[in-house]
Formats: C-alpha cells, structure tokens, sequence
C-alpha cells in the first residue's frame, strides 16, 4: 500500500469533533455546571441563614440567663416582696403599692418604649452580692446612714435596706468612713414609723425596667434595660440583646388558696388556673400576694431576613402565653423561643 493510500484510509478515523458538536458539548457542560453552582449557591445561603438562626438563639440565650438570675435575686431581703423604690414620684403605682416585681402585661406603645403586645418585667434585685448591717436608725428621709463594713459600697451604688418585712431602695452618692449618704428621697411609703432598727440589713442591689423596643437600633427590634427606671433624667434603656420582638411573663401566684403549690396549668382559659398572663383579662390578686413562680418567654427574630430564594412570606411571630400570634406568613424572618420558668428564691412562696 502507498503512502498516499494510507493516508486516505487513515484520515476519518483520526479527525476531530465538528463546531457543531464543540458547541452541543459547551452547552451541555454549562448546564451542568449552572447546576453545581446553583446548588452551591443554595446550600451557602441556607448555611449562612442557619449560622444566623444559630447566633441569634445564642445571643438571646445571654440575656435570658441573666433575666432568670435577676429573677432569682429578686427582692434581697424581704419575703413578702414589699419593697418601695425611695425615688419612685410620690404619685407613682410603685410609690403607692410596693412591690419587687412589678409586671405590666401587653403593653401599647411605639419607640422608644414597649412594642405593642409585649409585656415590662419591673424588678428590684441583689446585685453583687455584697451586704452589711446598720449600726444606727434610720428613719424616713433621712441622707445618712452608718454601718458595720461600707467597702463593698461606692457612690452611685443602689441598696435595699430592710428589716426582713419591708425594704426601701436607696442610691448612694457618697462613702466616707462608716457612713453612706443617700440622695434625697421622693418616697418613703411603707417605712415603718420608728423606722428602720439598728442592725437591718443593707444589701446592694440594682431597680431595673426589661422591655421590647421594636425599632431600638437600625429599624429592628431588640430586648431594652432601663436602670433606674423612676429617674425622670432617664427615659429610654440600653440595647441587651438584637432580635428579641417579643417578651412574655407570666407570675405563678398561689392563691387558690394558698397550699404551697401551683396547680396545673389551662392555657388561654381566663381564670382556670394560678398562673397568671397566660390567659387574656387576668389580672394580679390584690398584692402582698404567694408569688412561686415567674415564668419568662422571649422570642427572637433573625436580624436579616431569610434570604434563602424564598420570594413568598413564608414565616410570622408565633403565638407566647396571652399574646396571640402574628398573621400567617407575614414576613421572611426565621425564629427561636426561649422560655425559663424561675423559682423566686427570696420569696416566701419559694419552695
């Protein structure tokens, strides 16, 4: 055979692909990489919105813990729960019906201040745990007070003095030797009229106002602490945690009658059981009452909304103890709950 001859019978078996074929074979390797890549691309979001689900929950586990451990030192010093605010204005609900926890239950406003729906946990509780005794009387309005060890004090401190059957929150402006100097007072209801005996308890301790801001920082809503809530120089809290839309408490109050326990609980039934805010048109018994248990919800949204190719609403804010829930698929943000029921360990009903 020729060389010529060889060549010809060699050639069709060794020619390339036709532009035809290069252009069905690109087309068909683009799709199948526009498939990778779209499922790389879904699986990146649905990861990122996951991590951001994660920290959220992670964020609000904080300020729950910290709630749950205010609740627990709530009211230092008096079982009863009597506690008036020194600085409350004289023609205040705490000043004229004093209390240690203090709940406001669905309240109605706009920012800066409760989100519509939301409930406000108002507590006065031992912080630092650092305490003393008097070394002298002290009687309503007085500015000074003497007592046995003042170096866990400093100017700006709060204290509960009590005697174990009422207290009285005072704020520090000065220490000088055994001596606090206290602000002047606005309040003095409850004190007893020989007042406070010599060797009462002084306890450090901290007022504060928890609530819902819905539009507190960059339009979204966050958990709020206002310290010093009665100081009228004070009108708005401080962020404590992002996301949270919605803070729900209800108070477990033994009451019917007071047998050393709560019954079991009728959810959303007015009146059916002893626990009280979880059911619409309740209200608190007339106070000094058993308090056991306070039970708080907090519910928290992402920051971003979810972003993971949904382009119908596909979430709401559900429903928490007597606030009912927001309408289906009303916005793209994923949520946790988180819920703590606390045994008031100050408290008489307390187990």
């Amino acid at each position: 055979m020729s060389r010529s001859q060889h060549r010809a019978t060699a050639r069709p078996t060794e020619r390339g692909f036709t532009l035809i074929e290069l252009m069905v074979s690109l087309v068909l390797f683009s799709v199948a990489v526009a498939g990778v890549l779209s499922v790389a691309v879904t699986m990146s979001t649905a990861f990122r919105d996951q991590r951001s689900l994660v920290q959220t929950e992670t964020a609000t586990r904080s300020p729950m813990d910290y709630l749950a451990d205010v609740l627990r030192n709530a009211s230092p010093g008096v079982q009863n729960g009597v506690i008036t605010d020194g600085y409350a204005p004289a023609a205040s609900a705490v000043c004229l019906s004093p209390k240690a926890i203090e709940v406001v239950d669905a309240n109605v406003g706009a920012s800066p201040g409760p989100a519509a729906g939301t409930d406000t946990l108002d507590v006065i509780y031992a912080s630092g745990a650092f305490f003393t005794y008097s070394h002298a009387v002290w009687l309503a309005g007085s500015t000074t007070l003497n007592v046995a060890d003042p170096s866990g004090f400093a100017a700006g401190d709060f204290i509960v003095l009590t005697d174990l059957t009422n207290g009285i929150v005072l704020k520090i402006t000065g220490v000088a030797g055994n001596t606090l100097t206290f602000a002047p007072q606005t309040c003095t209801t409850n004190v007893p009229g020989s007042g406070y005996a010599n060797g009462s308890l002084v306890i450090r301790a901290m007022h504060a106002k928890f609530y819902v801001d819905a539009l507190a920082v960059d339009g979204q809503p966050n958990l709020m602490m206002l310290v010093d809530p009665n100081n009228a120089a004070y009108t708005a809290g401080q962020p404590v945690a992002d996301g949270v839309e919605d803070l729900q408490v209800a108070l477990g109050i033994d009451n019917s009658p007071a047998d050393g326990a709560i019954g079991a609980e009728v959810p959303l039934v007015t009146g059916a059981d002893e626990w009280i805010y979880n059911a619409n048109g309740e209200t608190q018994p007339a106070f000094p009452y058993v308090l056991r248990s306070v039970r708080v919800t907090l519910i928290a949204r992402n920051v971003n909304a979810n972003t993971n190719g949904n382009v119908v609403l596909t979430y709401n804010r559900p429903a928490a103890e007597n606030h009912l829930a927001a309408p289906l698929n009303s916005d793209n943000f994923r949520r946790r709950i988180l819920q703590s029921t606390v045994e008031i360990r100050n408290l008489e009903g307390s187990p």
